[in-house]
């Protein structure tokens, strides 16, 4: 259940982080949120709102964005979006136990997912916020076979 839970996580930061536009990239297009589905509009240059992309708009405009499988528990997608800096994850397991050291290669994994998001030949900036994970297992001592 947690390493699910953390796969969901994951793949909405990894969407996160290549979601928002910024001045450097400007779009002809926007995208709002109308009646729980995206609409896509012309965007005035004068208008100092953010610019969402499509993924940016599908994210917040039902009540489990792009999240896949939809979760089973309490989810809060928050309102607004951050660029994230992905030299500065840091995975952070609350409990220890004998699945430990899957649960930190897990968190490893995600780093490297995280990594590949971003197109060869790119150098990402290094602003952007730093992204702590907790993970707390509910059953640390169990571990498969």
């Amino acid at each position: 259940m947690w390493l699910q839970r953390f796969c969901i996580y994951a793949v909405y930061i990894v969407v996160l982080s290549l979601c928002v536009s910024t001045a450097e990239d400007p779009s002809p297009w926007r995208w709002s949120c109308e009646d729980k589905r995206c609409v896509k509009t012309r965007n005035d240059p004068q208008n100092k709102d953010p610019v969402l992309s499509l993924e940016a708009c599908k994210m917040f405009c039902n009540d489990y964005g792009l999240l896949w499988p939809q979760p089973t528990g309490k989810t809060d997608l928050g309102n607004f979006l951050s660029k994230i800096n992905i030299n500065n994850i840091d995975i952070k397991l609350m409990n220890e136990g004998r699945s430990a050291d899957l649960v930190k290669e897990a968190g490893n994994r995600f780093k490297s997912l995280v990594s590949m998001a971003i197109p060869r030949g790119v150098s990402p900036k290094s602003t952007g916020k730093a992204v702590s994970v907790l993970l707390y297992n509910e059953n640390p001592d169990v571990r498969g076979k």
